[in-house]
């Protein structure tokens, strides 16, 4: 009987190495944070902002799980429909959110009027369905002075 091993996508690396040890004479390479599913996807959109003069986070807008109610409890005092990446440029503040969907997911009205607001504060709003389609929309913008 053999064993077959699940390979993993050839723009998977470790968390460890996209983590350059200097920023001043490391290289980021883009093969070196893709990653494939939302969770990962957020994690290498956040690892190439953070090291291209943005200062992001992930969002944190998941309720408090209770164990006696087996349910997931709303937060009191968090706003609906805040995007997956929140932040700002460092260079002048500007604010930025990127709500990451992957798949079949798609944006409630709360996301969609967080970002269309956004937008018309003059910050910077994205949605993105993966690493490389993030980078394409970036690409894009910048090369055309929207960011």
């Amino acid at each position: 009987m053999t064993t077959t091993t699940k390979k993993r996508p050839q723009c998977w690396m470790d968390r460890k190495a996209i983590k350059p040890s200097n920023k001043k004479t490391d290289q980021l390479r883009i093969e070196d944070i893709c990653l494939p599913d939302a969770n990962s996807t957020t994690t290498s959109i956040i690892t190439y902002l953070n090291y291209n003069g943005f200062h992001v986070w992930r969002n944190n807008t998941h309720g408090v799980y209770d164990v006696k109610k087996q349910v997931f409890r709303k937060l009191q005092y968090q706003q609906r429909g805040v995007s997956d990446i929140i932040g700002y440029r460092k260079k002048d503040a500007k604010f930025i959110a990127i709500e990451v969907k992957i798949g079949t997911d798609t944006m409630s009205e709360e996301q969609e009027g967080f970002l269309i607001g956004l937008k018309e504060s003059t910050g910077i709003s994205m949605v993105a369905q993966s690493f490389d389609d993030f980078l394409k929309r970036w690409e894009y913008r910048k090369a055309n002075g929207m960011i």
